[in-house]
């Protein structure tokens, strides 16, 4: 009697968890080591530099051909084009979001965008990104978040999503990556050192 009564018991303790799983639904940790439900969790990623470009020399020409690709390649000849920034995003970013901060206000800042699938991969042309400082400065730093931003020669998938307020707000694109890890930036025109910050959910 004394082990039916065990076994019941801890039935009963398997029974109870299985309810409570299916109501709440399997936990896991953020980054952070907070809860969350997968299902229903949007990453809360603050900003982060993705490239760095000084307006010292040259700009370059956007390279085409031979120079996306990194078939054979440890290193794209890409990733080594003069001023090209390259940002490895994280498995769990469906979409990035992207904004630029300049050095001066009304600096024009322009940059063609690629992205890549995978290594010894080639790098596919999205977009190009002209971006307008504007005067609101963030506190992490002096540079001046640009507040226009124009999208031009899309070659991507799905369009790309444009915030362009003016008026000292700060202007971001949105781009469903699609499962592509790696993000080029090509800056075209730079009117001063200028910086690519990026996002993700």
């Amino acid at each position: 009697m004394y082990r039916k009564r065990i076994i019941a018991a801890f039935l009963a303790c398997l029974f109870v968890t299985a309810v409570l799983y299916a109501a709440e639904g399997f936990y896991t940790l953020d980054r952070s080591g907070h809860i969350v439900q997968p299902a229903s969790c949007t990453d809360q990623s603050p900003w982060v530099q993705a490239g760095t470009f000084s307006a010292t020399g040259a700009e370059p020409t956007t390279p085409t051909g031979e120079n996306l690709s990194g078939y054979g390649n440890a290193t794209s000849a890409f990733e080594i084009y003069s001023k090209t920034k390259v940002y490895s995003i994280p498995a769990y970013w469906n979409t990035i979001t992207l904004r630029c901060r300049g050095s001066s206000e009304n600096d024009v800042n322009v940059f063609d965008v690629f992205l890549m699938r995978s290594s010894n991969d080639t790098y596919t042309r999205v977009c190009t990104l002209t971006f307008t400082a504007g005067a609101i400065s963030p506190a992490i730093s002096k540079t001046l978040v640009s507040d226009t931003l124009v999208v031009s020669n899309e070659k991507w998938f799905s369009p790309i999503n444009v915030l362009s307020p003016g008026g000292d707000y700060i202007a971001m694109c949105e781009i469903d990556v699609r499962g592509f890890y790696k993000i080029g930036f090509v800056p075209t025109t730079l009117a001063g050192d200028a910086y690519i910050d990026i996002m993700g959910f």
